[in-house]
């Protein structure tokens, strides 16, 4: 297939955009774990904000890249995609871009899921402080694995009643 160069430097522009903004987004994700640790929820939804901004421009390079590839006939896993892009365009580096974006893109991932399971052991010890404070035991639970409430401790004294 006979290329004209206007796609090879399309598709060069769109990954190498993707592969900035996939590290401004790692670099997101790795502050957003800092101030869930450090608690600090003003600068975190200041931080969410621009996460959400960048997971949109990202979202829309991801669109037309696929276009791209679409029109090219380029598809599957990442290490075909890669091997496609070295045999469309020879020497380009195409296929070494792709295989960056990629690894961020896990790293994003991977960073995301540990951000997600700080929040989640965050809101466990909050619900467990809470039913503390309601009279009940940290372990208790409201609701059984069949959905139905179990051990009701909300009619207990609350801490601080005499």
């Amino acid at each position: 297939m006979n290329l004209p160069p206007s796609v090879r430097t399309q598709l060069s522009w769109l990954l190498e955009q993707e592969i900035a903004d996939m590290d401004a987004l790692a670099s997101l994700l790795r502050e957003e774990s800092q101030l869930l640790l450090a608690r600090e929820p003003e600068r975190l939804e200041q931080l969410l904000e621009a996460k959400s901004i960048r997971v949109s421009e990202l979202a829309s390079l991801d669109r037309r890249r696929e276009e791209l590839f679409h029109t090219l006939g380029v598809e599957g896993d990442s290490s075909e995609v890669a091997q496609a892009l070295d045999t469309l365009f020879p020497s380009s580096g195409l296929g070494e871009l792709w295989s960056r974006l990629v690894s961020l893109a896990e790293g994003c991932r991977q960073l995301n899921r540990i951000n997600s399971a700080t929040v989640e052991i965050g809101q466990l010890h909050l619900s467990q402080a809470l039913q503390i404070l309601r009279g009940g035991r940290a372990g208790d639970t409201l609701y059984g694995a069949d959905g139905e409430r179990t051990g009701d401790r909300t009619t207990t004294r609350l801490l601080g009643q005499a």
